[in-house]
């Protein structure tokens, strides 16, 4: 397995790797890099045990997988003018803190308590977008519901010691006089569900499906924005079909889809029924209801038990799986129009120039294709990557 590894904190990098199994492995292969250095690592949102196997958050074995690893330095010395020559970014607040390299596919999540972090000035010229969500207090269908702003952080100010986070907007700490200015959000407001940072991960359940109607079924599983759609066709000659149902949350359900051909906006109208451990074979049986069905579980023993009840209706969205790739891409837009706006010539051809594959639908590293080979600030980017090969950025230790 391949496995790219973005490290977030100090001078940030991209290493690749290859037979490493567990995030354990990933860890000590890091560590022999940055020797004295901490690191956690996130999938998407969500931090790694250090014994999980690499093989729970890939559907295939020949997939890339792509993680983040924070490594913490500290919140620095506001005794010094420049702690140790970088800018220190802080979250004092609640809010929920997304960004989006060049060259990477999934975004950064950063949490209240995974900084304050400390990198070197030209990080944030790597950086297409930079967003912070907050909590509205309302909700939508049980789950909270967080409102997002992009920002344009001046990373060219030599003036600048810190950037600042806090409940009410986004700042920046001046050298001399420690003033905080505030930094204006930039385009539209965002909303995301509380469940868009969330990404269950976990091994799969492999469990026989008999269906025992005369026409076929739209079967679900997984999560909203990560789920996985079959065609379980009528049992011919009683043979049964293995379906690998995804995880959600901390077990498994499989959804039986009641509109098989929606548009965009109207989502796969879902009857979704939790599947318990030990269930060998499942049964679908019409009742003469059009999308209805009774549901028959028989566990490993053989045993049939009682049909499962139906838990809840639920819509799953195409554009749930691209959610984020989709609101980076458009706030990337936004800050590279707005340094345009600002009349920042090198740094606007910059952003403008990692956004504007994605503008008209080429590859990018957004679009799931293979990025280009670009090139940060610092240079640090490294040489494209033979199989096999172990590739570090020059990263201060």
């Amino acid at each position: 397995m391949r496995v790219t590894v973005w490290v977030f904190g100090s001078n940030s990098g991209k290493f690749e790797f290859s037979g490493v199994s567990t995030v354990s492995q990933v860890i000590e292969a890091l560590q022999e890099l940055c020797p004295r250095s901490d690191f956690h690592l996130k999938y998407f949102n969500e931090k790694l045990d250090r014994a999980l196997s690499l093989d729970n958050l890939v559907d295939s074995e020949g997939e890339v997988l792509e993680l983040t690893a924070l490594r913490k330095t500290g919140d620095g010395d506001e005794g010094e003018d420049e702690p140790r020559g970088r800018s220190t970014l802080k979250n004092e607040s609640h809010c929920r803190i997304v960004l989006q390299y060049k060259g990477s596919e999934t975004p950064v999540f950063l949490e209240p308590g995974d900084v304050p972090f400390e990198f070197e000035k030209g990080f944030f010229t790597s950086v297409v977008a930079f967003m912070v969500f907050r909590d509205t207090q309302e909700t939508c269908n049980g789950e909270a519901v967080y409102s997002g702003a992009s920002y344009r952080l001046p990373t060219r100010d030599r003036d600048i010691l810190s950037f600042k986070v806090t409940n009410t907007g986004v700042y920046k700490v001046m050298k001399t006089t420690r003033e905080e200015i505030e930094i204006p959000p930039n385009g539209e407001q965002q909303s995301a569900f509380d469940g868009d940072f969330r990404r269950s991960f976990g091994k799969t359940y492999a469990v026989d499906f008999k269906n025992r109607t005369d026409q076929t079924i739209l079967t679900v599983s997984g999560e909203s924005n990560n789920f996985s759609l079959l065609n379980l066709d009528p049992a011919v000659d009683d043979r049964a079909t293995n379906i690998k149902i995804k995880p959600y949350k901390k077990g498994y359900r499989i959804g039986l889809v009641k509109n098989k051909y929606p548009d965009e906006k109207s989502g796969y109208e879902t009857d979704i029924y939790k599947v318990p451990k030990g269930i060998k074979l499942i049964e679908i049986v019409s009742t003469g209801k059009e999308d209805v069905y009774t549901v028959i579980p028989t566990e490993a023993n053989g045993k049939k038990s009682n049909p499962l009840q139906k838990d809840k209706t639920k819509i799953f969205y195409e554009a749930k799986k691209t959610f984020w790739r989709d609101v980076m891409i458009k706030a990337g837009m936004t800050l590279g129009a707005a340094a345009a706006a600002g009349a920042a010539g090198g740094a606007a051809g910059a952003l403008l120039g990692g956004l504007g594959a994605a503008s008209l639908g080429a590859e990018t590293s957004f679009g799931g294709g293979e990025a280009s080979n670009v090139t940060d600030a610092a240079g640090s980017l490294p040489p494209p990557v033979r199989e096999g090969q172990r590739v570090p950025m020059e990263i201060d230790c």
